[in-house]
């Protein structure tokens, strides 16, 4: 790994001072994925608990482009030269303050991992630890990350304020 991608990805890591309140499930509106690989929608989890959300994906791709058009897929052939990608690519995203962003990603990829701590979204979750990355961890196994979206809608209602 490139020395300087590192500095990068760890200031970007660090930069982001926020205040962490636990979202409410009922107000939460807009909700954003990382996959690496093939994308598992997600739309189910919130549909089964009656929450209508708006879910972007962004998918990161070994190979080349080629004739893909698409915006929400990254590949390998479209970062720059420290291996990161470009701001044309991940700008809206970033800049988009979704309520809930989901990094389904193993942490090995360093693409979705920059773009996870760039985010400006307001609560990030992730299902291993990366120092202060994620607002909340859910520990679970590689087979099971799927899971991840249901095991924080329980989560997050569990935590809703009783009157």
């Amino acid at each position: 790994m490139c020395l300087s991608r590192k500095k990068i990805i760890e200031r970007e890591i660090h930069r982001t001072r926020r205040n962490v309140a636990y979202p409410d499930l009922t107000a939460v509106k807009s909700v954003a994925y990382l996959f690496s690989g093939e994308i598992i929608a997600q739309d189910t989890y919130w549909k089964k608990a009656g929450i209508p959300v708006d879910i972007q994906y962004i998918t990161y791709i070994e190979g080349k482009r080629g004739d893909d058009i698409r915006t929400d897929v990254i590949y390998r052939s479209d970062l720059n030269f420290l291996k990161l990608p470009p701001d044309k690519l991940i700008h809206q995203f970033i800049n988009t303050p979704f309520d809930l962003l989901f990094d389904m990603d193993n942490l090995q990829n360093d693409v979705l991992t920059y773009i996870c701590a760039s985010s400006k979204a307001k609560f990030k979750v992730g299902y291993t630890y990366l120092g202060r990355l994620f607002d909340l961890v859910i520990g679970l196994d590689e087979t099971n990350k799927y899971k991840l979206s249901s095991e924080v809608i329980k989560t997050l209602d569990s935590l809703k304020c009783k009157d």
